[in-house]
């Protein structure tokens, strides 16, 4: 794999959806990447507890679509999206 630029941003502090990922990728990074999606039933379970400690943003109603949108919208900036 090529990157247009030798630098990858992955999720950082919860922000992990395709919004901030476009945001970071317009500024020239190489790769981004989507992540902290809880998608089997463990890490549900401790994503719930999260939950109740003010970290909403692993849980989503479907893991799967959420991926494909979020990296959909990451691939705007033209940065690699894993």
């Amino acid at each position: 794999m090529r990157l247009r630029h030798p630098s990858v941003l992955s999720a950082y502090a919860g922000r992990n959806d395709g919004s901030f990922c476009k945001l970071i990728g317009e500024q020239g990074v190489g790769m981004v990447t989507i992540g902290g999606v809880s998608v089997d039933d463990l890490s549900m379970q401790q994503s719930k507890k999260m939950k109740e400690r003010g970290r909403e943003e692993f849980i989503v109603d479907d893991p799967l679509e959420f991926i494909r949108t979020e990296m959909a919208l990451a691939s705007e900036s033209g940065a690699d999206v894993q």
